[in-house]
């Protein structure tokens, strides 16, 4: 039996915090809910396989927080993809430059987060 995705879900909004747990539980994962940046740079990050950030968080933008946890801790190699309503290129770019390695719009669907799993965290691949 294989071990569960260890996801950190990093959003503000109740309701997409609750789709998106309850997508990522039907695909076999743990899921811990940090609800803004402070919250989320909080937690262990060597605990996780994969962190889902939101960028329009309300007390520091997902990138600032991308950034802190790539400068500052261990965890250099944990996939961080952004969640995001803002599809412009720009936007993804931008995420892209300070060390996301994916970028979803919001919300995000549950063959996307299937297909983010399989690429990101390949030991926990699901069928």
């Amino acid at each position: 039996m294989k071990t569960p995705v260890r996801v950190l879900l990093v959003e503000d909004e109740e309701l997409v915090q609750r789709i998106t747990t309850k997508l990522l539980i039907s695909l076999g994962c743990t899921v811990d809910v940090a609800q803004n940046g402070k919250q989320a740079l909080e937690k262990n990050f060597n605990t996780y396989d994969l962190i889902l950030m939101d960028i329009g968080l309300p007390d520091m933008d997902g990138t600032e927080v991308t950034k802190i946890i790539r400068e500052s801790f261990s965890a250099c190699d944990l996939p961080i993809i952004a969640l995001t309503a803002h599809v412009q290129s720009h936007y993804r770019q931008q995420c892209l430059s300070v060390g996301m390695n994916h970028v979803l719009n919001k919300p995000a669907a549950k063959s996307e987060l299937n297909q983010i799993i399989t690429r990101y965290v390949p030991k926990h691949a699901i069928v």
